[in-house]
């Protein structure tokens, strides 16, 4: 790396970029050289989700050890809680990570939501100890502000690729998205009923948002890019499922708010489209993915999506015909379908697109490194 940094033996000329690359180093000492330039905000994020994670397990233990209940009775809204803690600790900043903008805008967005996450999701735990009200919901709003830099970002990046990357749009989607979770997470912290709705339906709509809506959209958006690396004749099939899922989130939400039976088609729409995709990606992305570690952590999340589908789509069935079955009530869907989103799908699919590739590098940096040099094919070959 230090014959890298100073021109010598094919490395990156001082001061330069990876279009100096001239020869032997090839692109893997070139990627090496660069690691310890990442910019801060990244090691921010990185950090902020192992010490979440960390902080979620042992703030589980506690639970089951009935050492605390969070001021919450053994029930289906400490299980919700529970469920919902993992997004702000880990999944969010995950998502922020693989994220990161390719072209200049957006990227001032991106680094304040990095810096402001770690403070917020502190903020959000603390929030949790506090009885709902102005105190618990003076704390969610550390969290509000960094999901409205987060979408300020997904704007940055749309107006940098247009319509021209449609994979892309997934991710700029779920960062759109964000703010509505939190909007409904400042709700639940403050103890309000909007439109009629009480808890735990108005916590459970933070976990769609943060979930389905963010997380689930950045791993589609992920897959996409990796499909038009390969040059995938499968990207036709990848784009229609992941305009399902892309566009069943706020149709869901829309459903649930209508209160009517389009509830249920929303439902279906999600569960169909969510569900096609893990089992497209099962087979098109994770045998040729690289790194066993990327491999089964990304099978393990398209299997959790597949049953966790499997009770969304009975549960959305049983609304449709207005008796939902005793195993696919909220309190079981709360425990089975959301632990499996959340730890299943989410954790481990955005682990597993962390593991696949260095995410420290934007798209347009690894484009230019890769180009630079002819020693190290891409994935398409």
């Amino acid at each position: 790396a230090r014959r890298a940094s100073d021109g010598r033996a094919g490395g990156v000329a001082p001061g330069g970029s990876g279009e100096n690359l001239i020869g032997v180093a090839g692109v893997r000492r070139a990627c090496d050289s660069l690691a310890p330039m990442k910019p801060a905000p990244e090691r921010v994020l990185g950090w902020s989700a192992a010490a979440g994670f960390a902080v979620w397990c042992a703030l589980s233990v506690a639970v089951h050890a009935r050492w605390t209940t969070l001021g919450l009775d053994w029930g289906v809204q400490l299980n919700i809680t529970g469920a919902f803690l993992l997004a702000p600790l880990v999944t969010t900043p995950l998502a922020l990570l693989l994220s990161v903008p390719a072209g200049n805008r957006g990227s001032a967005a991106w680094k304040l939501a990095a810096w402001l996450q770690p403070a917020g999701a502190a903020a959000v735990l603390g929030s949790f100890f506090l009885a709902p009200g102005p105190a618990a919901a003076a704390l969610a709003l550390p969290w509000a502000l960094m999901s409205v830099c987060a979408a300020a970002t997904g704007l940055g990046r749309f107006l940098e690729h247009r319509f021209t990357l449609p994979e892309e749009l997934a991710i700029d989607a779920g960062l759109a998205m964000l703010p509505v979770g939190a909007a409904w997470l400042l709700a639940s912290r403050a103890g309000m009923e909007p439109m009629g709705f009480r808890e735990p339906f108005v916590l459970l709509t933070a976990v769609h948002f943060h979930f389905a809506g963010l997380a689930a959209t950045v791993i589609v958006g992920l897959t996409g890019r990796r499909l038009r690396e390969w040059k995938s004749k499968s990207f036709p099939l990848y784009l229609a499922l992941a305009a399902g899922v892309v566009l069943g989130v706020p149709l869901l939400a829309a459903g649930i708010a209508s209160r009517t039976k389009f509830e249920a088609v929303a439902a279906l729409i999600l569960a169909f489209s969510l569900g096609g995709f893990c089992i497209f990606a099962l087979f098109a992305i994770v045998p040729r993915l690289r790194g066993w570690p990327a491999r089964v952590l990304l099978g393990l999340a398209l299997l959790s999506g597949i049953w966790s589908m499997h009770y969304a789509g009975h549960y959305a069935a049983g609304i449709a015909r207005g008796i939902v079955p005793p195993k696919y009530s909220i309190p079981k869907m709360a425990s089975i379908h959301g632990l499996l989103n959340a730890l299943g799908f989410s954790l481990c699919g955005l682990l597993a697109w962390v593991a696949a590739g260095p995410a420290g590098l934007s798209l347009t940096d690894k484009e230019k490194v890769i180009r630079a040099t002819a020693e190290w094919p891409d994935a398409s070959r």
